[in-house]
This record gives structure tokens, sequence and C-alpha cells, in this order.
């Protein structure tokens, strides 16, 4: 489920919906709009997006699917908050970009390499996962 919104995330960031409020609200006539769908700042007198209100809510889901799953508090979330954050300076740098991709990363890179770990320490103990 991940994938398909970091997919879907792309796609209206750089040619959907998103993209579309996004430039309405830099000329003008969006800017309530993207006050209900995004948190929100200004810089030089134009409205910047920081990061959406279905970012924040995929990341919430992200740290409760990995709580669920019996990773401890603090990793559980700092995996996902670490994508949040490079999106972040990646947006800051390049202007609009969708937060999903770099969350599934956080979150999936995260899961491998403690996948992984859990494989051999089970493998170590005769164990089968």
């Amino acid at each position: 489920m991940l994938m398909v919104a970091a997919t879907v995330d792309t796609v209206s960031t750089y040619a959907g919906l998103t993209r579309t409020l996004i430039v309405q609200a830099q000329h003008g006539h969006g800017e309530a709009v993207l006050r209900f769908l995004a948190v929100s700042v200004r810089l030089k007198g134009q409205p910047i997006a920081v990061i959406g209100v279905a970012d924040l809510m995929f990341f919430t889901a992200c740290v409760s699917t990995l709580r669920r799953l019996g990773r401890p508090g603090i990793q559980a979330l700092l995996a996902p908050l670490a994508g949040l954050l490079a999106a972040l300076g990646v947006g800051l740098w390049t202007g609009a970009t969708p937060a999903l991709p770099f969350l599934a990363v956080g979150v999936l890179l995260y899961a491998g390499v403690t996948r992984q770990q859990t494989f051999q320490s089970n493998s170590a103990s005769g164990r089968r996962t």
C-alpha cells in the first residue's frame, strides 16, 4: 500500500492535482485550499507547503504498523521520520517534492535491515522464521 501511495504522490506532485494546487496557491487563487491540505508557511510573500496532511496520516500509519510488528518505539518513530526529513531537505533545495516516496524508502530500508538482523539471529540460534 505504501508503494502505491508513493507512486500516486509522485504523479500528483509533478503532473496532477497537487501540482495544480501548488501553482494556483503561488498565483493567489488556491491559498485557502492549501491551508487546509498542508502545513504551510509564508516565505517571501508566497505560501509554501511544508508537508501535506495525507503525508502526516501515512507517517502515523507507518509508525503504528511498525509498532504492531514489534519494533521498538523510538526506532519505529525514527525510520519514517528520517524519510520525511529527507523529503523536507530535498524540497527546500529543489521545490515541491513528494514526501511519500522518501517515507517509503525510510520504512522499507528499516524493515529490510531489521528483517536481516532477525534472520541472522534466528539462524544462529537454530530457529526458523
